[in-house]
């Protein structure tokens, strides 16, 4: 029997429909988007960048100091203030763009969400509370807009920045790169599939309980004199109290999914250090590298797991998106009942004039 990483109830078919309609409405600001990314793959460049450099000058300055020989530390000085100037600017531009984009995202979705749902009221939204189409509204359109900044962005980074850390640390020892590569497959990809397994239930869960909350507590506002005067203000209280309690007990289930899969990624990020270091030690005693490159190499390797550190959230936001998308999609495509025609003429303004003439008014009674 062939294990299946994904969630049992996991729709994939559905899921990629979803997937791909969002995409979709994502495409006026693709621009937006690359840019954003780009903006994260710079700064994770710079970091890796930095603790490299940062490794090899610490290094290089204490084998100097030991033998009394001299060096120049300007040239390496001036590269690591530029890295790191780099990365906080980076990170700046990244917030700036990506947010910019996260809220032309988040205003795209409501008008596209308004649009389509006007014309099923208000025959086809009898069904749906007022609180229930609120939260589609506001809690799952807000969990679409995550698809963006919390899952598309990360995956595409660590894709991009992946291939090229490992890239340039083949250049000092393609057997470092080959164990770092298993590692970061291990936290990249079997570590985010676990985590997407354990709170892919919880997540889609946790959206379902958030709108029944919300429903709850509108109807317990609007109609608390009822509740109060039929006996029902305590029954309410204590259904919202239990919905409160379950919505608690998803969230824990989620903060324990992700304690695991970060344990999992410094577990990996420190053995794939600890491996580098190993296979690297050989390549000293043979002069294939020099003795400053050791702990560079080393903390090359750390750095680089960076790079797949949001990825385990990025999978169990998506759990969540996908729930929300459904909510979302299971109420738009609906057929309104009345259908207007896609080709119906728009009434003209015509000129009206309106003359009156010898208009007279009396209240019955009234004299004159």
């Amino acid at each position: 029997m062939r294990w299946n990483p994904l969630p049992p109830d996991f729709d994939l078919p559905q899921a990629r429909a979803d997937l791909k309609r969002l995409v979709g409405l994502f495409a006026p600001y693709r621009n937006w988007m690359l840019w954003g990314a780009l903006a994260a793959l710079l700064t994770l460049l710079a970091n890796v960048a930095l603790m490299t450099a940062s490794g090899w000058f610490i290094a290089q300055m204490a084998l100097v100091g030991l033998v009394g020989a001299a060096m120049d530390y300007f040239t390496p000085a001036a590269f690591i203030r530029g890295m790191a100037i780099t990365r906080t600017a980076g990170r700046y531009i990244e917030r700036l763009i990506t947010h910019e984009a996260t809220f032309r995202l988040l205003q795209e979705l409501r008008v596209w969400f308004y649009r389509r749902l006007e014309p099923l009221a208000p025959a086809r939204l009898q069904e749906l509370r007022s609180a229930d189409l609120s939260s589609r509204l506001i809690s799952d359109i807000d969990a679409l807009n995550h698809l963006y900044l919390r899952v598309l962005v990360p995956v595409g980074v660590a894709l991009l920045g992946g291939v090229l850390i490992l890239g340039m640390m083949t250049l000092y020892s393609g057997r470092v790169a080959a164990s770092t590569l298993l590692f970061l497959l291990l936290a990249g990809v079997a570590v985010p599939l676990l985590t997407f397994r354990l709170g892919y239930g919880p997540g889609r869960r946790l959206v379902a309980l958030r709108a029944e909350l919300r429903s709850a507590a509108v109807d317990g506002l609007q109609g608390l004199g009822e509740l109060r005067v039929y006996g029902g203000a305590a029954r309410q209280a204590q259904r919202i109290d239990a919905l409160t309690d379950a919505m608690i007990g998803q969230q824990r289930q989620l903060s324990r999914a992700t304690g695991l899969s970060q344990g999992l990624l410094g577990l990996s990020a420190h053995l794939a250090m600890w491996c580098a270091l190993l296979l690297a030690i050989p390549l000293v005693t043979d002069a294939s590298i020099t003795p400053a490159e050791l702990p560079m190499l080393a903390l090359f390797v750390l750095s680089s797991f960076e790079a797949v550190l949001p990825l385990p959230l990025a999978l169990q936001m998506l759990g969540e998106t996908l729930a929300a998308a459904r909510r979302v999609f299971g109420i738009l495509d609906a057929r309104p009942q009345v259908e207007e025609p896609a080709d119906m003429p728009v009434p003209q303004w015509e000129r009206a004039d309106v003359e009156i003439d010898g208009l007279r008014l009396r209240y019955p009674g009234a004299r004159g």
